[in-house]
């Protein structure tokens, strides 16, 4: 499935995240840790699909058997129905429309992680790229500032950075 397929025009497949390539910069983020992030954004991005494509058939499936039910039970009977088929029907009916609104719930709860998911992912990618442009001008003030040593570099290379965009020595 393409972007121009889904319903989300911003939307990416994992293997167009696990595909995206990001200009070089000097002194920027680890391309190491930006690959595995987006390597772990495009697996919960492809769970998240078919988790949907699960559902979205499991809802399928439900509604034929709901639509075959309901034609059942609206053909009219050639004979009296007996006793037993009377009260079969009801029961079977109320169980279909719980299974339906089952199935509603399921698909209404998916979408919701989803976009769960995906809320989460964009703050964390924002806040990732807001710490590496803000470290990114700090060092270019600091070697705009003063000519480079040998101590300042030891200090700016001994940073590492985490996918929470936090700094830790």
């Amino acid at each position: 499935m393409t972007q121009h397929e889904h319903p989300f025009h911003y939307y990416r497949s994992p293997a167009e995240i696990r595909d995206v390539q990001f200009t070089h910069r000097i002194r920027g983020v680890d391309e190491y840790e930006v690959a595995e992030y987006l390597d772990l954004l495009a697996d919960q991005v492809h769970a998240t699909d078919l988790e949907m494509a699960r559902l979205r058939e499991e809802n399928e499936r439900l509604r034929e058997e709901n639509t075959r039910v309901r034609a059942d039970h609206d053909r009219p009977a050639v004979q009296a129905p007996s006793r037993a088929a009377v009260d079969v029907t009801p029961q079977a009916a109320a169980l279909l429309l719980n299974a339906q609104r089952a199935a509603d719930d399921l698909v209404e709860e998916a979408v919701r992680r989803v976009k769960e998911m995906m809320a989460v992912a964009r703050a964390e990618k924002n806040a990732i790229l807001r710490n590496a442009q803000e470290a990114a001008a700090a060092i270019l003030i600091e070697a705009r500032e003063s000519p480079p040593s040998a101590s300042s570099y030891v200090s700016t290379h001994k940073r590492t950075w985490q996918l929470d965009g936090q700094a830790a020595v």
